[in-house]
C-alpha cells in the first residue's frame, strides 16, 4: 500500500511532493487559526470567557469598551 505523497513523489518528483506536504501543513494551521478566531468571536459576542483564556498568565479581566479613568490607566 503506497501513500498519496509517495505517489506524488514517484510521479512528479521529491520537490513537488515536499511542496504539497508543506502546503497541506500550512493549510491545516490556517484552518485551525480560522476556527479559533470564530470560536473566540462567538465567545465575545455571548460574553463568555473560555477557561483556557482565564488560566493564561496575561489574562486581563477588563471588558471590551469599558471606559478607563485617566488617573488609573498607568497605575
Amino acid at each position: 500500500d503506497i501513500g498519496f505523497l509517495e505517489d506524488i513523489n514517484r510521479a512528479y518528483g521529491a520537490a513537488n511532493a515536499s511542496l504539497l506536504k508543506r502546503w497541506a501543513r500550512v493549510n491545516t494551521k490556517l484552518t485551525n487559526l480560522r476556527n479559533r478566531r470564530i470560536f473566540r468571536l462567538q465567545c465575545r459576542k455571548l460574553g463568555i470567557i473560555p477557561n483556557r483564556q482565564r488560566q493564561h498568565k496575561h489574562f486581563n479581566p477588563v471588558q471590551r469598551g469599558t471606559p478607563w479613568k485617566e488617573n488609573q490607566q498607568f497605575q
